[in-house]
């Protein structure tokens, strides 16, 4: 399904590597189409299906360029202001069209049943609440106000404008719903890794398992995850950095509208409202990857795994020196030599451990990579209460100063 839904937007996977292109992926296995048609046809399918792709961005942005065109026509930036979501929402389809293309996502979707199913549930609930939208929006055309279109089908009366209008509202928010989905999964997914490697930690060390030589696979894996995680920022934070800085834009936007007595539509409302919902969902699926991090640090750093751990290292010293001491008659000198190499034999071994201890500290200690916005990690929902909270104050205070003025 979730594939279906992705050609639906024009977002394609193309495997490189195979040289084939991905029609379906099922929970254990990634089905693939044998290119059996000749390189031509195979190139020109694609053609097509980035044609199509231009098609939907071209319907989601020329309200762009009118907003624009009517701004600067009538100086009056505010009217180009209040379009800004849709510059969001075609900027996303961009953005994650691209990141679609590479294998990232489809790679831990594929490898994931539980995920997968999830992803396709939500799929259709997506289709259903994208449609309705859309079709709505016929009877506040005609009946109410919609920003931009009311204008344009009063003066043309023409069924063109409101198919252009359902397509794009469509093809907007099917998109932008689509994108939280990519990114709540792929947080998931890393949530889940994390998760089920601090529960093996957590085992090892409530069962008092000999971990002296788990800790170098300790350190490996979870350097391994942490790079992933890095990996996934990076290609997603693009994502969540124009979410947030073209969102605050926009609401910014609508109370300015509200403030000069401009009625905002009923879509200008709902923009507010996904904007901040699919905020908080971006923030919370975060932190709850950084939740799963600090438990594992908090094992790790706890005085039971750090009691076990050099209790192992004890053992382990014992045990490796006597199977190095070859039988042999004991003299007073050979005493003397023996505990003499003992002691350099335990120092070596403990500088070793103490190396090794401090790697996996170190490594457990500094923080993840942040989704930042224009450098500033707002994944704290903290600082984003501070934002929400001076914007207020801001706002009531033009209004303050709007009402003493009059």
């Amino acid at each position: 399904m979730y594939l279906e839904l992705l050609y639906i937007i024009g977002y394609l996977y193309y495997d490189k590597n195979k040289d084939n292109l991905l029609l379906t992926v099922h929970y254990e296995n990634t089905i693939f189409m044998p290119r059996k048609s000749t390189k031509t046809k195979f190139k020109l399918k694609q053609i097509l299906l980035h044609t199509y792709s231009f098609l939907i961005f071209t319907i989601m942005s020329w309200s762009i360029v009118y907003s624009l065109y009517r701004a600067i026509k009538n100086n009056d930036p505010l009217y180009f202001f209040r379009n800004i979501f849709q510059v969001l929402f075609s900027i996303q389809y961009i953005l994650v069209k691209r990141y679609y293309s590479y294998d990232h996502f489809h790679h831990k979707l594929s490898n994931n049943q539980s995920l997968y199913k999830r992803f396709n549930y939500i799929s259709i609930l997506i289709i259903f609440v994208s449609l309705s939208m859309a079709l709505s929006s016929i009877y506040f055309i005609e009946s109410k106000y919609i920003f931009i279109y009311t204008e344009i089908y009063n003066d043309c009366k023409s069924i063109f404008v409101i198919l252009l209008l359902v397509t794009c509202k469509f093809y907007s928010y099917m998109t932008f719903l689509t994108n939280i989905n990519i990114f709540i999964s792929i947080m998931l997914y890393h949530r889940h890794e994390i998760s089920e490697y601090s529960k093996k930690i957590e085992e090892a060390v409530n069962n008092c398992l000999d971990i002296l030589n788990f800790t170098d696979n300790i350190a490996n894996e979870y350097g391994h995850m942490k790079y992933n995680y890095m990996k996934t920022v990076k290609k997603l934070e693009a994502l969540f950095g124009s979410l947030h800085i073209f969102g605050f834009i926009g609401v910014y936007s609508y109370l300015k509208t509200y403030q000069n007595n401009i009625s905002l539509d009923v879509f200008e409302y709902i923009h507010i409202g996904v904007f901040l919902l699919s905020s908080l969902i971006y923030i919370l699926s975060v932190n709850k990857v950084k939740d799963c991090v600090e438990e594992i640090s908090a094992i790790i750093h706890s005085p039971a795994f750090i009691r076990l751990y050099y209790r192992s290292h004890n053992d382990y010293i014992g045990m490796q020196y006597t199977d190095n001491i070859e039988p042999m008659s004991i003299s007073s000198s050979f005493n003397a030599n023996m505990d003499y190499n003992k002691t350099m034999y335990n120092n070596l071994i403990n500088l070793n451990e103490m190396i090794k201890w401090n790697i996996l500290y170190d490594l457990t200690s500094k923080q993840w990579e942040l989704f930042k916005v224009l450098g500033i990690d707002i994944s704290d929902s903290v600082i984003i209460q501070k934002i929400v909270f001076f914007a207020g104050m801001i706002f009531a205070a033009q209004e303050a100063f709007g009402l003493l003025s009059i």
